[in-house]
């Protein structure tokens, strides 16, 4: 899909779009997100309204951005361990997004939960190589991987309604329960 948001990989850029999630942080704790404006936005983060707009089209942009940000952290904090855990991945994916569930909690009070996925979507070639398994045919991969993306979402959201009270291990111990049902049953939905 087409970028959301026009933030150049660089220090002042980067401090910048910082400054400008901070100040819609700020906002969304005083007000409705949608009675929120760029003006106010602006006088929160101190950042003028063509650096505003050299970034980002709208608030939506920036929540999408830190998404993206912290989806490109996720990736570069990830390291292949040598430990024969077939969860390796999915454990760390859990392990980030419960620490990081600022942003998320985010999307899901202004009801668009479907920018989380959106951007997992739009990310998840850097983790093709990874994570993958070899044995699936080409053309499919991608509904494995928006099958992953789909789960994922779904777990941390029902994680979230439910007061985040299981485990990082619990939620681990759920998925494999859940997806072991799947495989001995009939219907899958």
């Amino acid at each position: 899909g087409e970028k959301m948001f026009h933030v150049k990989q660089e220090k002042r850029a980067l401090a910048s779009a910082n400054l400008i999630y901070e100040g819609l942080c700020q906002c969304m704790e005083q007000k409705e997100f949608a009675q929120i404006s760029i003006q106010d936005v602006q006088t929160a983060s101190t950042v003028s309204r063509s650096t505003f707009y050299r970034h980002f089209d709208s608030l939506t942009d920036v929540l999408y951005w830190r998404c993206n940000q912290l989806f490109q952290q996720m990736f570069s904090d990830f390291q292949l361990s040598t430990a024969d855990d077939p969860y390796h991945f999915t454990h760390h994916l859990l392990q980030y997004w419960t620490t990081h569930t600022q942003i998320l909690e985010q999307l899901l009070q202004i009801q668009r939960a479907d920018l989380f996925y959106r951007c997992h979507m739009d990310n998840l070639p850097l983790f093709q190589q990874t994570a993958t398994p070899s044995t699936l045919p080409a053309q499919y991969q991608d509904y494995f991987m928006a099958l992953r993306t789909g789960i994922l979402l779904g777990v941390l959201t029902t994680w979230l309604k439910n007061g985040k009270q299981e485990s990082v291990e619990e939620l681990l111990n759920i998925l494999k329960l859940c997806t072991q049902f799947i495989q001995e049953s009939e219907l899958i939905i």
